[in-house]
């Protein structure tokens, strides 16, 4: 009888243990779903270092799925662009793909990551021209933050030359990508010199 009582009581403990178990991990399933339901925490799970990240469910840090599956899902995928932002990034959702990406490619992310997520977005349809809430194109944001990778790319692919800023708050406003060029380098010269070759190359 008591072998009895011992048994049921070890299978209550190991069901409760399991139970336990779960609900831990339930906050990192959570977090996990608020970046692979949309496009843009995607995006942001994409281009992270793989040291940046931790399948181990127990940090900050952690999500149910690695930058190369997140990769693979925009890639191959496309449930995640139906689905709803406003939960995780409200203020960027409806902006270009690729200028949101093309902003997040010169930090601390995978840069070789970021530059292939532009060119798949851009090769997919989304726009390149259009500006962002602070009056820039991603022509204008490439050529403001000297990331030069991302200007080959965008230039490669059509980007507009001639689209103007938008901003009436910044001294840059009003201003094609080859006046910012010219107004930036007026102010820091020899440092926008090898953006100067790339447009140079590309309008000629």
């Amino acid at each position: 009888m008591w072998i009895g009582r011992n048994t049921t009581l070890e299978i209550m403990i190991r069901k409760l243990i399991i139970i336990i178990i779960f609900a831990s991990l339930i906050p990192t399933v959570i977090q996990t779903w608020r970046f692979v339901n949309n496009t843009y925490g995607l995006a942001v799970l994409a281009i992270q270092r793989d040291d940046q990240t931790t399948l181990y469910p127990y940090t900050k840090e952690s999500y149910f799925i690695t930058p190369a599956w997140a990769m693979w899902l925009i890639e191959n995928t496309d449930f995640h662009y139906y689905g709803d932002c406003s939960d995780l990034l409200d203020k960027v959702c409806g902006e270009s793909l690729v200028a949101y990406v093309g902003g997040m490619s010169d930090f601390d992310v995978d840069q070789d990551a970021a530059y292939k997520l532009i060119d798949h977005f851009i090769k997919r349809g989304e726009p390149v021209n259009v500006l962002s809430n602070h009056g820039l194109a991603p022509l204008h944001e490439s050529i403001l933050y000297k990331n030069n990778k991302y200007l080959e790319i965008l230039l490669e692919n059509g980007a507009d030359l001639t689209v103007r800023t938008n901003n009436i708050e910044r001294e840059w406003h009003d201003k094609s990508s080859t006046e910012l060029l010219e107004w930036l380098e007026s102010n820091q010269p020899g440092e926008y010199s090898e953006a100067i070759k790339i447009i140079s190359y590309y309008r000629d």
